[in-house]
This record gives C-alpha cells, sequence and structure tokens, in this order.
C-alpha cells in the first residue's frame, strides 16, 4: 500500500506584472506598484483625456509616424545583428543603425516641445481629477481596497513624473543631437507609463467611492436604519461635492480668459464639463434609489395596516364572545 507523502512546495517568487508586484504567499491589503517603465508602453497614447492634447497630437501625426517608423527599423537590424557571425558585418549594420537614429533624432526634436506640453498637459489635467474624486471620499471608504491601491498608483505615477523632469533636464543640456533624442525618448517612456499609472488610479478611486452602493432590496432596507444615511442621501452628498468642484473650474476658466490663457481656459472649462456630467449622474442614480427607498417604505406601511387590522378582527371577535357568554349567563 503506498502511503501519500506530503511534497515541499517549490516557492514562487515575488513576479512584476505592468508595474504591479505580485506575492503568492500572502493576500495583502494592497499590491505593490513599482515605479518603473512600461516594457510595453508606446510613443503616444491612443487617446487624451484632454481635448487640446488629442488635436496637437494630431497635427504632429506624419511626424510621429517617422519614428514609429525609424524605430522598428532600429530594432529589425538590432535582431540580424544578433545572427551575424563576423564583426565586420556587425559594423556595417551599426552604420546604418547611426545614420537611422541621425535621421530620428531630427524628427524627434522637431516635436520635442510639443510632445512635452502633451505630456504634462495630461499629467496635470488627470491630477485634477483624481484631486476631485479623492474630495467625495468619507472617512470609512478610505480603508477599501481599491481605494489603498489606487494611491499606490497615484504615488508611483508621480514618481515616475519625478524622473522623467530629469531627463529632460540632462537633454536641454546635452549638444549631441542623437544622445539628446534618446534622453528625450526615454523621459516620453517615463511619463507614458505615468499618465497609464494615472488612468488606473483614477478609475479605481472612482471605482472605490461607489463599490459599497447596492440596489437590491434587502441592501436598500438595511440602509433605512435611522442610525444610517440612506443611499440615496449619500448619492445626493456626491452630487453636491461634484457640483461645488465644476463650478471651481468654471471659476477658474473664466479667469484664465481674462487673462488671455485660452488653452488654460479650455483645460478648466474641460474639467468643469466632467464634474458636471458626473453630479447628474450621481443625482439621477439617487432618484433611482429614493424610488426603491419610498416602494420599501410604502410596503412596510401596509404590512403594518394589515398587521394591525388583523388584530383589530381578533379583538372583535374575543369581544363578542366574552357578550355573549355574559348574556348567556343573565338568562339562564
Amino acid at each position: 500500500m503506498d502511503i501519500p507523502i506530503a511534497k515541499e512546495f517549490i516557492e514562487i517568487p515575488a513576479q512584476t506584472v505592468n508595474g504591479v508586484t505580485f506575492n503568492s504567499e500572502s493576500e495583502p491589503e494592497t499590491y505593490q506598484v513599482v515605479a518603473e517603465v512600461d516594457k510595453e508602453v508606446v510613443f503616444v497614447q491612443n487617446k487624451y483625456e484632454n481635448q487640446t492634447n488629442n488635436k496637437i497630437i494630431e497635427i504632429n501625426k506624419k511626424s510621429i509616424d517617422k519614428i514609429n517608423v525609424l524605430s522598428n527599423e532600429t530594432e529589425e537590424l538590432e535582431l540580424q545583428k544578433l545572427d551575424m557571425d563576423t564583426d565586420k558585418k556587425k559594423a556595417k549594420v551599426d552604420k546604418k543603425i547611426s545614420k537611422i537614429n541621425k535621421k530620428k533624432a531630427k524628427a524627434q526634436l522637431k516635436i520635442a516641445d510639443d510632445i512635452a506640453f502633451v505630456n504634462d498637459n495630461e499629467i496635470k489635467h488627470l491630477n485634477r481629477e483624481i484631486s476631485s474624486n479623492k474630495k467625495e471620499f468619507e472617512a470609512d471608504v478610505k480603508e477599501s481596497f481599491k481605494f489603498k491601491q489606487a494611491e499606490k498608483y497615484e504615488v508611483a505615477a508621480n514618481e515616475l513624473n519625478a524622473k522623467s523632469v530629469a531627463l529632460r533636464d540632462q537633454a536641454n543640456s546635452e549638444k549631441d543631437k542623437v544622445k539628446k533624442g534618446k534622453l528625450i525618448e526615454e523621459a516620453i517612456e517615463f511619463e507614458n507609463t505615468a499618465i497609464n499609472y494615472l488612468v488606473k488610479s483614477k478609475k479605481l478611486y472612482s471605482d472605490a467611492i461607489v463599490e459599497d452602493f447596492s440596489d437590491d432590496k434587502l441592501s436598500v432596507a438595511k440602509t433605512l436604519n435611522p442610525n444610517q444615511l440612506k443611499q440615496s442621501v449619500r448619492l445626493e452628498k456626491l452630487s453636491d461635492v461634484a457640483l461645488q468642484e465644476s463650478k471651481i473650474y468654471s471659476e477658474k476658466a473664466v479667469e484664465l480668459t481674462a487673462q488671455g490663457d485660452v488653452l488654460g481656459a479650455k483645460e478648466y472649462e474641460n474639467l468643469a464639463a466632467i464634474q458636471k456630467k458626473k453630479s447628474s449622474n450621481y443625482l439621477e442614480k439617487s432618484l433611482d434609489f429614493k424610488k426603491i427607498e419610498m416602494a420599501i417604505v410604502e410596503d412596510i406601511e401596509i404590512s403594518k395596516s394589515l398587521v394591525d387590522a388583523e388584530v383589530i378582527t381578533i379583538a372583535s371577535s374575543n369581544e363578542f364572545k366574552s357578550f355573549y357568554e355574559s348574556k348567556q349567563k343573565l338568562e339562564s
């Protein structure tokens, strides 16, 4: 008879995927987010939340496409070098790569200021949205996994952005155009990873604020307790916070317009519109929850009325029985 023997499990090392470190040994309160460049990051985003950024990218599309083509050519040549067996052949390929890098640097420097503006603008835009999201939280919600994970992404994004600033400072003092282009390219990779992290952070904050809302009757009934805030009231409060943020952004837009800062004003108008829409959505959900709450209260009142009516009927029957028994005694 074979007796089963417990085997020692192989320890699985922590792994980092898309900047997030996972450990199999425990279920942590949050996963660590590493402030390092995503290897899959692209030169420009497919779509920016700031509308001005999308227009600037469209204007520079020809140069961006050229840079991407030249990058692909360089990668292909680097792969070819791996199969080469002589230094002479490798030197010939290096010459081609050097020529491509000069063309690429020229294209990079042509649009460097525009890309720097776009990335800086997008990072500021996302940070403002996150700042508005965080104002919606009550103290108890901050303990959720999603809230803490959102904080991790936000912190890592700011670290990545700080690294990109340092790289751009180096690029500004670099005289060699190819080296300058490489430093700018590296800075852009840090910025785009930061943007991706901020997008994730913003979504996690947004999800965290509404994750404990539920429209099933039992959950709604529980919040009808006088000691608890009704879900409809909580949503009204969230609507008020978003509306107040919208007003602040609108006032800032007016101020910048008066100063002649058209692009700055446009950004704050965009932010105001986002907060106003969010406020409307919260208010709409609040009204939906109010209908459910009122229906439950109505059901409770009907049930109570039916119980009271039954008690009266039973009481009446008992009174009649007592009266009849008394009458019978008198007649005997």
